[in-house]
């Protein structure tokens, strides 16, 4: 068979481009610190770090959702503190003005106290976290808690719970409802504003005996406050134990994603200098086997 120089030359050309592409990818590999930069790099690989990725997308919506919902039962955790002070204060009002020692000028300047303080407790039942009702179920955007103007207190709401995803398979409420909070309904409970409103009647009317009467039942909304408490504060510890679950199973996913995609700097940086000087070598032996007419056709 005989060798002619255009064979020779074809095959030179198509040897140092080979030797090009080599290099081009390892420079790419060493600029990017990856070594699958494309799915054709290595199609198997590929697809798993697809699905690391995935699930790495999916884990970091389902840390939103859990911050956001940590944050919404934290500020109703705060709202129901303040509820739960508000009514030992009005307690600790109700059994003073009913002892001997209390007159009708005591209990009319104590139940003006005892307005305010039920002003402020319909202050907390329309509570908002980032411009929504907290107590509002899923009417977020209206005012739960409306006052009357016999000064009695109406639900606005709804009893619908919000859920959040914190997990693929796992949704957890993030809302309480405000009529179960304040006023009972479906939790046999006490209507909190009701009880509220009459120690502030009786004590403007000076009746020490409905004074008295609502003292127990005082006792009872502090208990129903502090139940929703607790509750809530089962919520928070999820949350936060998700947060710290999502946090390691990320860690994780990141560790094996890169163990897969990342590339190994020095091995690299040794392929690189290796192949460098293979293409020099080439270009140099073609150059002395062709002259300069391949040089030539190579710039």
């Amino acid at each position: 068979m005989r060798i002619t120089n255009k064979y020779m030359a074809d095959n030179l050309v198509e040897a140092i481009r080979r030797s090009t592409e080599k290099l081009a990818k390892i420079q790419h590999e060493v600029s990017t610190g990856k070594k699958v930069n494309r799915l054709s790099d290595d199609p198997i690989s590929s697809a798993r770090i697809l699905d690391y990725d995935a699930l790495i997308k999916a884990a970091d919506q389902f840390k939103r959702n859990t911050e956001f919902g940590l944050a919404w039962a934290q500020q109703t955790e705060s709202a129901l503190d303040s509820a739960s002070s508000i009514l030992i204060r009005i307690k600790e009002l109700a059994v003073y003005q009913s002892t001997d020692t209390a007159n009708a000028q005591t209990r009319k300047a104590t139940a003006n106290e005892v307005w305010n303080l039920y002003d402020e407790l319909l202050r907390l039942g329309n509570t908002k976290f980032q411009g929504r009702y907290i107590f509002s179920g899923f009417l977020t955007d209206k005012q739960p808690f409306l006052r009357q103007p016999d000064n009695s207190i109406i639900y606005n709401g709804d009893s619908n719970e919000i859920e959040i995803h914190i997990s693929e398979n796992e949704k957890v409420p993030i809302n309480l409802i405000g009529s179960e909070v304040f006023q009972g309904v479906g939790i046999s409970g006490i209507d909190i504003f009701s009880k509220v409103k009459n120690v502030a009647e009786a004590m403007e009317a000076n009746d020490r005996d409905k004074i008295a009467a609502e003292i127990e039942n005082l006792a009872y909304s502090i208990d129903q406050i502090n139940q929703e408490r607790a509750k809530i504060g089962s919520r928070i510890n999820r949350f936060q134990d998700n947060i710290q679950f999502i946090y390691d199973y990320k860690t994780n996913l990141t560790d094996l994603l890169s163990q897969l995609e990342d590339t190994d700097m020095a091995d690299a940086m040794t392929r690189l200098a290796t192949h460098q000087t293979l293409f020099q070598a080439s270009l140099a032996a073609a150059a002395k086997i062709m002259g300069k007419s391949l040089l030539d056709f190579l710039t």
